[in-house]
């Protein structure tokens, strides 16, 4: 893989850690009273979530960068 795509997805993962930490740090605030889960826990699969889905379009254009480039040469 070239640099180009390792840095689109590193900042992909930040971005994406960024968000599901806020959404982790919401779901665990406003659980007072374990409604959303009986194990506060599991927020932590808020957070992975929250991280892949914001994490996923830069993989998708770090794998069309990859494909472009590989194409070229």
């Amino acid at each position: 893989m070239s640099k180009i795509s390792y840095w689109i997805i590193f900042i992909g993962m930040m971005i994406g850690s960024a968000v599901g930490s806020v959404m982790f740090y919401i779901a665990w605030d406003h659980n007072p009273q374990m409604v959303f889960t009986m194990n506060p826990e599991d927020t932590v699969y808020i957070f992975l979530s929250w991280m892949a889905l914001v994490s996923f379009p830069f993989t998708f254009i770090a794998f069309l960068v990859e494909t472009v480039m590989r194409l070229k040469r």
